[in-house]
């Protein structure tokens, strides 16, 4: 339908419409919601990648870790003290410990069937001597923040 000036007169359906739309403040307000969601999605998304930069760096401290132990377990003559190197661009320490077993498990005196507990034999008379002797072995490794640590008991045997 054309007006007199020339126009044409919107259905009404379609005029509703068109003044149905977003405000300029709806639509500010929105943007803001959006900006504040971005936001801190990509902190998070920066935070995890610098937690996997720590995830990777410790995986290799890991590595670098077993690798000692298992040198340190291959060694047959490892004696107790401190022994330090470098592997892998890191510093490590390994700290071999005799475990003394004795002051822990104390011998105890079993009675026999008639309810009589035996003398100690005199020496040489006794069982034969242990011939393996338990060892701690704790590896550290040095790492961003804290180091890592591994802690084992091997059996050496003795001489």
């Amino acid at each position: 339908m054309r007006l007199s000036n020339g126009m044409t007169k919107l259905p009404r359906r379609l005029a509703r419409d068109a003044r149905s739309g977003f405000t300029l403040i709806e639509t500010l307000a929105a943007m803001t919601v959006l900006s504040i969601i971005a936001s801190v999605v990509l902190r998070e998304v920066v935070s995890l990648r610098a937690d996997s930069g720590w995830f990777g760096d410790r995986s290799q401290v890991a590595l670098t870790a077993q690798s000692v132990l298992a040198s340190m377990l291959a060694d047959r003559g490892l004696k107790p003290g401190i022994y330090r190197g470098r592997m892998d661009g890191r510093q490590w320490t390994a700290k071999v410990m005799a475990v003394n077993l004795s002051s822990q498990f104390p011998a105890t005196a079993v009675p026999n069937s008639a309810g009589q507990v035996a003398s100690p034999p005199a020496p040489g008379e006794g069982p034969p001597q242990a011939v393996w002797e338990p060892q701690r072995l704790v590896i550290e490794v040095e790492a961003q923040g804290r180091p890592l640590s591994i802690e084992t008991i091997r059996l050496a045997r003795v001489k």
